[in-house]
């Protein structure tokens, strides 16, 4: 398995070098100045934080020239480094740099899921999409249950049944305390998984989504009853309303052990 370098020079910038490493994982996290070895087969992306006008940084670079060159690399400037500027000469394809003004803890947790988004784009070796939409609605609908996340006042994750139709779920439920989130905030986290057998056996999704209500009795909510196989007069003389609740899937991230046997990565990521 290959992963992430986050590297840095001065020791003040650990905590932040720990954070992005922990979010991009798999990842590691070195002090450069220590002298520690890197396995260069072993890294597919590196983000390096300039944080350091030390010759010994420059140093570095040149001795690894040849190796970094042929990686993914994402250079994070700290304040006005006079060692930058030779050191971003030294490569004609550097992924992105950014200079960082500021290092409380929101700013480098917004930082690193952008680094995130890009390391993904830059390294993951993708299945064609339409290829790659069969198999995540495939997926779906070999199963029933999922875990629904939401925040708002509070967080909570609730195991419940769904059904799929046209990159939406939809879930029958009596209410709870997932409503007290969801009026405050639509955006969900969904998780699809089967039961864990070896890390050569791993299976499952974890979905982004937005929420809405389905207004009890409409067409649409009795499209869906009818889809789950229930009858819309039974629903109508239950003791108490039951409240539908769709999810608009916008992002997958969806882990197959079987896509490597294909040629390609196990992890794959589908936008609807």
């Amino acid at each position: 398995m290959k992963g992430c370098l986050v590297a840095y020079f001065n020791e003040k910038s650990r905590e932040m070098a720990e954070v992005i490493s922990k979010v991009l994982g798999p990842s590691m996290c070195i002090n450069l100045k220590e002298g520690q070895g890197i396995d260069f087969d072993l890294i597919n992306f590196f983000v390096f934080i300039l944080d350091s006008d030390e010759e010994y940084a420059l140093k570095f670079f040149i001795e690894n020239l040849n190796d970094i060159s042929q990686k993914h690399k994402v250079f994070l400037i700290i304040g006005e480094n006079e060692l930058a500027s030779p050191i971003k000469q030294l490569f004609k394809d550097i992924d992105k740099e950014i200079l960082l003004e500021g290092q409380n803890i929101e700013i480098i947790c917004k930082l690193s899921k952008e680094l995130k988004v890009l390391r993904d784009k830059l390294v993951i070796k993708e299945m064609p999409t339409e290829k790659l939409k069969f198999f995540v609605e495939e997926y779906i609908n070999s199963n029933t249950t999922c875990i629904l996340t939401t925040c708002g006042i509070g967080v909570r994750a609730t195991p419940i049944e769904y059904t799929y139709k046209d990159g939406y779920l939809y879930f029958l439920t009596e209410g709870g305390e997932k409503f007290s989130n969801l009026y405050l905030n639509n955006r969900v986290s969904i998780a699809i998984y089967d039961k864990y057998q070896g890390m050569n056996k791993l299976f499952g999704m974890q979905i982004e989504g937005e929420a809405y209500f389905v207004e009890f009795a409409s067409n649409e909510y009795k499209k869906i009853v009818d889809l789950k196989g229930y009858k819309f007069e039974n629903i109508v003389n239950l003791p108490f309303k039951l409240n539908m609740i769709k999810v608009k899937i916008n992002k997958v991230e969806f882990l197959n052990s079987k896509f490597k046997q294909m040629g390609y990565d196990a992890k794959q990521i589908f936008y609807f």
